[in-house]
C-alpha cells in the first residue's frame, strides 16, 4: 500500500493539478497541528499553522521560531565575519520572507528599515498585520519595485532551494542591481553534502555531471520542487554578479543548508 501511496504522491506533484496537492497536504498538515501558543515569549504573534506548512512544510511551531531566531544570527555573523554591519544597515530584505520566519526577530539584530517580499498574498498579509517592516507581493521571475543600490543587504532563506537554476540567475541579475556597491547577498542552498543523504531521492549522477538537479521538478517556487546544486556550480552561476566571500557548508550551521555569503563589488 505505501507503494501505491508513493506513486500516487509522484504522479500528482507531476501534473497538473500539483498545486493543488501542495494545498491539499498544507491544509492536512494544519488540521493535524497541536495546539500552540498566539503569540511567543516576547509577545509577536506566532503564524497559524497553515502559514507555517505553507512556508516551512511543517506545523512545529517551536522548531519554525528556533529556526528564524538561527538564521538571522547566522546572517548577521557571517556579515561581520566579511566587514560588513548588519546591526547598523539603513536598508534589509528579507527575499522570500513568508510568514516571517525571520522577520519576526530582524529588530532584535538590525536598525535598518526593514523589507520584506514573496509572491504568496495570504502570507504577506499576515506579516503585514502582525508584524513591523514594509511588506510587498513579487512575482516569480524579476523585476522588483525597488530602485538600484537601494540595500545593504539582501537574504534569502530557502528560497534558490524551490527554484530553478534559470529562475536563480534572472534573481542575481536583479539582486545585483538593488544591493548598494559594498552590499551583502546571502543565499542558502541544498549542497552535494544535503544531496547525498539517502531520503532525497536526487539523480546524483546528473548532479555530478550538470552540477545540479531537481527532485519533483514541478510547481516551482513551492515546496514541491527541491533544488541541489553543487559548490562549484553555485560559484559559477553567482560569479558574473557577485564576489563569493565564503561557502558555509550544509553540515557547519544550524540552517542545514549550505550558505553562499555574496557581496557586490564597490564602484
Amino acid at each position: 500500500m505505501s507503494g501505491i501511496r508513493s506513486l500516487a504522491r509522484n504522479v500528482a506533484v507531476r501534473s497538473p493539478f500539483a498545486g493543488f496537492a501542495q494545498r491539499w497536504s498544507e491544509r492536512r498538515y494544519a488540521k493535524a497541528a497541536p495546539n500552540f501558543p498566539e503569540k511567543d515569549e516576547n509577545g509577536v504573534p506566532i503564524p497559524p499553522a497553515i502559514w507555517m506548512a505553507t512556508a516551512a512544510g511543517h506545523t512545529d511551531w517551536q522548531g519554525f521560531l528556533r529556526s528564524g531566531e538561527e538564521a538571522i544570527a547566522v546572517f548577521s555573523a557571517a556579515i561581520e565575519r566579511h566587514g560588513g554591519d548588519f546591526e547598523n544597515a539603513e536598508r534589509v530584505l528579507d527575499f522570500g520572507c513568508g510568514c516571517g520566519r525571520l522577520a519576526r526577530y530582524a529588530p532584535s539584530y538590525t536598525e535598518a528599515e526593514f523589507f520584506g517580499v514573496d509572491y504568496n498574498h495570504d502570507l504577506l498579509d499576515w506579516c503585514d498585520h502582525n508584524l513591523p517592516g514594509c511588506f510587498s507581493l513579487n512575482k516569480l521571475h524579476p523585476p522588483l519595485t525597488f530602485p538600484e543600490n537601494h540595500f545593504d543587504v539582501i537574504y534569502l532563506l530557502s528560497v534558490f532551494t524551490h527554484l530553478r537554476i534559470p529562475t536563480q540567475t534572472e534573481w542575481l541579475k536583479e539582486f545585483q542591481r538593488i544591493v548598494k556597491p559594498g552590499g551583502f547577498c546571502l543565499i542558502t542552498f541544498r549542497d552535494e553534502i544535503s544531496a547525498s543523504l539517502p531520503c532525497t531521492g536526487i539523480d546524483t549522477d546528473q548532479l555530478e555531471r550538470d552540477g545540479f538537479a531537481y527532485h519533483n521538478n514541478a510547481a516551482e517556487g513551492s515546496n514541491l520542487i527541491s533544488t541541489f546544486q553543487t559548490n562549484d556550480h553555485l560559484t559559477d552561476l553567482v560569479s558574473p554578479y557577485f564576489e563569493l566571500c565564503e561557502i558555509i557548508p550544509s553540515t557547519h550551521n544550524p540552517i542545514t543548508q549550505a550558505i553562499a555569503i555574496l557581496r557586490k563589488q564597490s564602484d
